[in-house]
């Protein structure tokens, strides 16, 4: 089989949003739309694609991506940091974020006074 087979689009994603229930799950995955120049500076979004499954097929998936991002940082021997920004735009408390990474060792995943770091949203650090 090839991509064709499956009629793939590959996509940019830089927002989401997740709607649950006991009957499933939708991960609708959004885009920033760059104003164009001489507009007004509203930042709005699209979405991009809607992805529907069950309850069962999300953990599952959550699992193995969780999985996956563990190796990584172990193998690599750098920890991904969440900017505060982020942090604080998603409503993340850092000692959950830090507990649910098992970042429990004294070194935060994320920082914890603001920074003057870069807006970019992932920053890496030695472990």
């Amino acid at each position: 089989m090839t991509k064709d087979d499956f009629n793939l689009n590959d996509v940019y994603s830089d927002g989401l949003n997740i709607h649950a229930s006991i009957i499933g799950v939708v991960l609708q995955f959004l885009r920033t739309i760059v104003p164009q120049p001489g507009t007004p500076p509203v930042q709005e979004t699209e979405i991009v694609v809607n992805v529907r499954m069950s309850v069962q097929q999300t953990k599952f998936i959550v699992y193995k991506i969780v999985e996956q991002l563990k190796k990584v940082e172990q193998d690599s021997g750098v920890r991904v940091m969440l900017g505060r920004a982020v942090q604080e735009g998603g409503g993340i408390d850092a000692a959950d974020w830090n507990r649910f990474w098992g970042y429990e060792d004294g070194t935060p995943a994320i920082p914890a006074t603001p920074t003057t770091e870069p807006t970019a949203e992932v920053v890496a650090s030695p472990v």
